[in-house]
């Protein structure tokens, strides 16, 4: 689990503080402090934005816009192979070109597509 604290609130007229969070699920809060899923956030391929909003005791309200982007990065051959070389072939003849084994690190399902 990860973890991320707010600064230090502090209220100018010495108010008590409440924190309101509108999360998204991969997400749970602990007071001040956000625990995140790391299964979760590693099948995240994009922005995603949530809400952290304080409140003071009179109802005065100061809201955030916190964002966690996790990029997309690319598959690779497991090999380490950096390119698949050229094969010489016959016209009107079949052939096989061994493709590597490939993973992608965010797991997800690869498209293999020849051009």
């Amino acid at each position: 689990m990860s973890t991320y604290t707010l600064p230090a609130i502090t209220d100018d007229e010495g108010h008590s503080v409440t924190i309101s969070y509108s999360l998204p699920s991969f997400i749970t809060s602990s007071g001040s402090v956000l625990n995140f899923s790391p299964t979760a956030i590693s099948l995240l391929t994009t922005t995603t934005s949530f809400g952290v909003s304080l409140i003071d005791s009179f109802g005065a309200t100061k809201s955030y816009t916190m964002k966690i982007t996790v990029p997309n990065r690319p598959p690779y051959f497991s090999d380490g192979s950096t390119s698949l070389g050229s094969v010489s072939v016959r016209l009107n003849s079949l052939f096989n070109f061994p493709i590597p084994a490939y993973t992608d690190p965010d797991l997800e399902i690869p498209v293999v597509s020849f051009s």
